[in-house]
């Protein structure tokens, strides 16, 4: 099963090709073909599954959902944690749909990928990226359910490398072994891939931010609000909102947001000037919905329950600074929302220790002059420990076993791991961190899978024996 494969990146159908002319039977294909359309008929016998109506709860073309049984609670109780991350999952596509109609569309969904799975009995799935959509999530989970091998292609951020991983917890064991066998070893920045490298600024300072994907995906997204095919995808929602006589209703929220209350008003209420002169922990909210909260931060999905767990684990005299991610009102405008609602912002601001700051404080004069950075699995956290500055993530990322990260869950771990940086027995080196991305880049493929292209982009055959190879590898 290929799951959401070559939804923007041609170069992927040719890795299929490459599959199925050696021997690989394609039972199943999902994704997205918004960007390009696939030749089916150069795969007889496999099965497409539009992206948007997987997503929306619809089967396949030749496919019903009554061809599957109905699931029994004795099933569904083995999905109860999928339901929980599915619940949270829904706002972002369907706010507006009551809380029974999104447990009917989990169960939908739950009964035809489980029927499927039964029906086709896949040996592999492959999955493009983190099984983050409504439908590839519980896909996912009913794979792990029955045991079927399963292969995701993470991009990790680092200039064209993927890292190639079997759940969603980044549980590498290939990083982990390469890590082991490295550990007693001295590199320099001369043994680094150029794409590696350009992560470290010459290995004399860390002054310099990183070129990360998470940068450029959000400057992808401030762009794509503003070139042509986005003004006319608005032109014609705006006429079809005429047509319908929704105006009114829009123009009356619109109204009551700007005279009214809403979230961006609420943030700048509580916010106050940051004191440098005091010991705190930075905490950059996540912009949301995304796939680093949804899906890779659990529970923390909320980010109001990290920062309860840092405040009850603070050292006597530490603060808590909190800063808002900068495009978060850009991209979903001002008003209240499930992930930034009522009173969001005032509660984080009654936390004891915790402080919310102007959303122009610059980020890197925070991290140099903050006793640790605190994330669910943000970027910051990757560019403290470039700095040598420890960092806590409470979620997964591919970045969790580099040293300067400590991973955390609760009050206990965290008040062990704050109390091991305020006594001083933290240290970290340069030394570490070139020892990690020389590991990273054994354990790693230099590939591309995505629209985001950096400096030191792959050539398309490259990518594709590079991609090939690996899943190979991978089935072993």
């Amino acid at each position: 099963m290929l799951m959401e494969w070559a939804n923007s990146l041609p170069e992927l159908v040719d890795v299929a090709s490459k599959l199925k002319e050696n021997g690989h039977q394609i039972l199943y294909w999902v994704r997205n073909d918004s960007h390009f359309k696939v030749d089916e008929s150069a795969f007889f016998g496999t099965i497409f599954h539009s992206h948007i109506e997987a997503r929306e709860g619809k089967p396949a073309i030749g496919l019903k959902l009554t061809d599957f049984e109905p699931l029994g609670s004795d099933i569904i109780f083995n999905f109860f944690n999928a339901e929980s991350v599915f619940m949270s999952n829904v706002e972002r596509y369907y706010p507006k749909k009551g809380a029974q109609e999104k447990k009917q569309l989990f169960y939908d969904l739950l009964r035809y990928w489980y029927g499927l799975t039964v029906k086709l009995k896949p040996d592999v799935a492959i999955f493009e990226e983190i099984p983050h959509h409504l439908h590839s999530h519980v896909a996912y989970s009913v794979l792990k359910f029955f045991n079927i091998k399963i292969i995701i292609l993470n991009s990790i951020g680092l200039n064209n490398r993927l890292l190639i991983t079997s759940d969603i917890k980044f549980n590498s064991q290939k990083l982990r072994l390469r890590m082991k066998e490295n550990s007693d070893k001295d590199f320099n920045l001369g043994d680094l891939s150029p794409e590696i490298k350009i992560n470290i600024d010459n290995g004399t300072n860390y002054t310099k931010l990183p070129v990360q994907t998470i940068a450029l995906y959000n400057e992808q997204k401030i762009k794509n609000k503003n070139n042509n095919n986005v003004l006319v995808a608005k032109l014609i929602f705006w006429l079809k909102i005429f047509i319908s006589f929704r105006i009114f209703r829009i123009t009356y929220n619109f109204v009551k947001n700007r005279i009214g209350g809403n979230a961006k008003k609420e943030y700048l209420k509580a916010q106050k000037l940051p004191d440098f002169n005091l010991k705190y922990i930075y905490v950059p909210l996540h912009y949301q919905p995304e796939a680093s909260t949804n899906i890779l931060g659990g529970m923390f999905v909320n980010q109001i329950n990290l920062i309860e767990i840092l405040s009850a684990s603070l050292p006597e005299g530490w603060n808590i600074y909190v800063k808002e991610h900068p495009i978060q009102f850009y991209v979903n405008g001002i008003g209240y929302n499930s992930y930034r609602f009522k009173g969001f912002y005032n509660r984080i601001s009654n936390i004891k220790g915790v402080k919310i700051i102007p959303m122009d404080t610059d980020t890197f004069k925070l991290i140099e002059e903050c006793k640790a950075v605190a994330t669910v699995t943000g970027t910051a956290a990757w560019e403290s420990v470039l700095r040598l500055k420890p960092a806590l993530i409470f979620g997964d990322n591919w970045f969790q076993d580099c040293p300067g990260i400590f991973k955390v869950n609760n009050v206990e771990k965290c008040k062990a791991a704050l109390n091991f940086i305020k006594n001083g027995s933290f240290k970290t080196t340069k030394q570490d961190i070139i020892r990690f991305l020389f590991s990273v880049e054994e354990a790693t493929i230099f590939g591309n899978f995505s629209f985001i292209k950096s400096e030191d982009t792959v050539d398309s055959a490259t990518n594709v024996d590079n991609i090939y190879k690996s899943i190979i590898e991978s089935m072993k």
